[in-house]
């Protein structure tokens, strides 16, 4: 009796033990697309990605704010203040098309350390 009393006792604390390890979960970062579509920079984790985007004159850029309901703007700074400004966006897009060639540097208004740049070319 003492002999099956331990083995039950051991059987019990192993199952609990592995409910307890199987029931334990690591909150994971969301997904990231590892491929935007062309000329899309996504606001998303506190950043612009990709920070530094380079396309020709004429082009459309698109902003995707995808951050968890945290708004942010679009809002140049240097040659493009006054040109580039978004409203401040939660979720949805923001497209400006380049036409002069240039570096139009920007930030969020909301998140002066979210800062980025467009380089437009010929």
């Amino acid at each position: 009796m003492r002999n099956t009393l331990g083995m039950i006792t051991v059987g019990a604390a192993l199952l609990l033990g592995g409910t307890a390890c199987g029931s334990t979960h690591e909150a994971q970062a969301p997904s990231v697309p590892t491929e935007l579509p062309p000329n899309t920079v996504l606001v998303r984790d506190m950043q612009f990605t990709p920070a530094h985007l380079t396309v020709k004159a004429g082009q459309t850029v698109t902003w995707k704010f995808d951050d968890q309901g945290i708004p942010h703007d679009v809002t140049g700074t240097g040659q493009a203040a006054g040109i580039l400004k978004s409203s401040t966006i939660a979720n949805g897009t923001f497209s400006y098309v380049f036409k002069d060639p240039g570096t139009y540097d920007y930030m969020c208004s909301l998140h002066p350390q979210m800062t980025a740049s467009v380089t437009v070319v010929p």
